[in-house]
């Protein structure tokens, strides 16, 4: 779509940095109005630290809804991945000649053990587990930074010149580059040893 855009490079960085802001603008309000309200004794899960009542079963409710709906979303590329790296194939081989298109083939045993098997073990780990905010922490820090910040920075060095041409602005690009991946780093490396604090 930016294709048609007069300027595609300072489009692309203009939506990029009203999103960004927008999203941390957002998330410094409500992770600053928690700490506010619940520090010091604040726990991985903000609405642990609230007593029952009607609204905080409508957020846990709320939570509980966004968990079911995002859930396929996540397994399945995962499920694939893992699918694809042991050499399974997802649907059962369709002879030549059958009526039947082999994407409309029924799946694979193994297949269909391994995805099933996957969903049992989580269903057991999430009934088991009653607090996961380590692991959040962990997974924040190991994964959460590097996606958000380092490795965006990384591609914005490796962007082409032709990708911001006319606009004179590579060693913007660079700095705004290195400054992600310090940034990165550094909330990283802060957030890992939050984790092995805690």
């Amino acid at each position: 779509e930016l294709s048609d855009h007069p300027a595609p490079w300072r489009g692309f960085c203009s939506a990029a940095v009203l999103s960004f802001s927008l999203v941390l603008v957002a998330y410094g309000v409500f992770a600053m109005a928690g700490f506010a309200r619940f520090a010091p004794g604040i726990v991985g899960n903000v609405l642990l630290n609230y007593d029952s009542g009607a609204f905080v079963l409508f957020a846990w409710i709320t939570m509980a809804a966004t968990l079911i709906v995002t859930f396929p979303l996540q397994f399945k590329p995962a499920r694939d991945t893992m699918v694809k790296a042991l050499g399974l194939s997802p649907r059962r081989p369709v002879e030549p000649g059958a009526t039947i298109a082999a994407t409309a083939a029924p799946p694979s045993w193994p297949w269909a053990l391994v995805s099933a098997g996957a969903v049992a073990a989580m269903v057991a780990i999430g009934t088991v587990v009653t607090d996961i905010s380590r692991v959040l922490a962990f997974r924040g820090a190991l994964l959460g930074c590097p996606i958000s910040f380092i490795m965006p920075g990384l591609m914005l060095m490796h962007c082409p010149d032709g990708a911001s041409s006319g606009q004179g602005c590579r060693s913007v690009r660079n700095a705004a580059a290195w400054l992600l991946v310090a940034f990165g780093v550094a909330a990283g490396v802060l957030g890992l040893y939050c984790a092995v604090q805690a």
